[in-house]
C-alpha cells in the first residue's frame, strides 16, 4: 500500500484525497508515508506557530520525514508506538496549539506493517470545553433562561425558577410575558423590546418582573441575542441576578430619608438590610437617636430658659 504497488492501493488513497477527515500514515519506522490535503491545510495553517516550538517543522518537506519531528522528546512517543496493539488517541501541545490524535496500528498478520493517524484540531474543542465550563460556573450564580425569538421559554436554569417561584415545566413553552404585568405586556413598549432583540441589540437593565402568585422581583439582567453560524439571530439567552432585597433597603431607607426631612423623628430602620447595606441603617438610626436626643435637649434648655426669664420678670 505505501508504495502505492497496485490500482486498488492508489484508488484508495485517491478517496482518502477527497475526504475532509484528517489523514496521515507512517510505516513501521515511523516515516511518514502519505497525508491528504486535509491534514496538509491543517499542518501549514499552523505551520508559523509550530515553528517557534520545532525549529525543523516544514510541511513542503513532512512526506519522508520521521514524525519524531513533532516530539521535542521522541524516544516517549517511539516507545507507546512499539507496544501500541490498538487504536490510541491522544492529545498533544505544541507552543499554542493542541491536536487530538487517533493512532491505528495497521497490521499485516501480526505484524505491524505502519500506523494511521486522524488529526483534529484540539483548540476547537478545548475552546468548546472551556466555554462550557465558563458556562457551568455562570449557571452557578445567576438565573439564566432561554427564549425563542418569539419569546416562548425553551429552558430555565434552577436559580431562575426559585428567583420566580415557579417548578420549570410550568414556564417551558409559555411565553415571558408571564413575567410582567399585563399593561405593560400589550404596549408598544414591550412590542419593542422583542423587535429590538430580534434585530440583535441587546438589552440590559434593572427590570421588574412578577414571579408566581404576584410575586413582585426586581432583577438586573441582560438579555443577550445568540447568533447562528450564518450570522443569524437564533434565539435569546438572559442572564439575571435578583436584586429585590437590596432595591427594597434603599427604597426603606429613601422613605425613612424623606419621614425625617418632613419632621417626623420617630422614624427608624427595625428590619436588619443586607449584610452590604446594614452600615447605612444602623447610621441612620444612630443619626436618627441622635437628632432627637439633640432637640429633646434643645427643649429642656428653652423650657429652662423661660422659665428664668419668668423668674427675673418677676422679681
Amino acid at each position: 500500500m505505501f508504495g502505492l504497488s497496485s490500482a486498488t492501493d492508489r484508488a484508495r488513497l485517491s478517496a482518502i484525497d477527497m475526504i475532509s477527515t484528517k489523514i496521515m500514515i507512517a510505516d513501521k519506522e515511523l516515516n511518514i508515508t502519505y497525508m491528504n490535503p486535509a491534514t496538509r491545510e491543517l499542518l501549514k495553517e499552523a505551520e508559523s506557530d509550530l515553528k517557534k516550538e520545532l525549529p525543523r517543522f516544514n510541511v513542503s518537506t513532512l512526506i519522508g520525514s520521521n514524525i519524531d519531528i513533532f516530539h521535542k522528546n521522541p524516544s516517549h512517543q517511539r516507545n507507546m508506538l512499539a507496544a501500541l496493539k490498538t487504536q490510541h488517541k491522544a492529545t498533544i501541545s505544541v507552543g499554542q496549539r493542541a491536536f487530538d490524535l487517533i493512532v491505528t496500528p495497521l497490521c499485516e498478520g501480526h505484524k505491524i506493517s505502519g500506523f494511521v493517524v486522524e488529526w483534529a484540531d484540539a483548540n476547537v474543542r478545548l475552546m468548546n470545553f472551556d466555554y462550557q465550563g465558563q458556562m457551568e460556573a455562570l449557571g452557578r450564580v445567576q438565573a439564566v433562561i432561554e427564549f425563542t425569538l418569539t419569546g416562548e421559554i425553551v429552558s430555565a436554569n434552577q436559580n431562575f425558577c426559585d428567583v420566580l417561584g415557579y417548578r420549570l415545566d410550568e414556564i417551558v413553552g409559555r411565553h415571558h410575558s408571564i413575567f410582567v404585568d399585563r399593561a405593560y405586556a400589550s404596549s408598544p413598549d414591550y412590542h419593542q423590546f422583542w423587535e429590538q432583540l430580534r434585530s440583535g441589540k441587546f438589552q440590559a437593565a434593572e427590570f421588574v418582573r412578577h414571579g408566581k402568585s404576584g410575586k413582585r422581583v426586581v432583577i438586573n439582567a441582560s438579555y443577550n441575542p445568540i447568533f447562528d453560524e450564518k450570522g443569524r439571530v437564533a434565539k435569546v439567552v438572559k442572564f439575571a441576578t435578583d436584586v429585590t432585597a437590596r432595591v427594597e433597603n434603599v427604597d426603606q431607607l429613601a422613605g425613612a430619608l424623606k419621614a425625617l426631612s418632613e419632621g417626623d423623628l420617630t422614624s427608624t430602620l427595625g428590619t436588619p438590610f443586607l449584610p452590604s447595606l446594614e452600615t447605612l441603617r444602623v447610621d441612620f438610626n444612630e443619626a436618627s437617636s441622635m437628632l432627637r436626643g439633640a432637640l429633646q435637649q434643645i427643649s429642656q434648655n428653652a423650657g429652662a430658659i423661660a422659665a428664668a426669664s419668668q423668674e427675673i420678670q418677676s422679681a
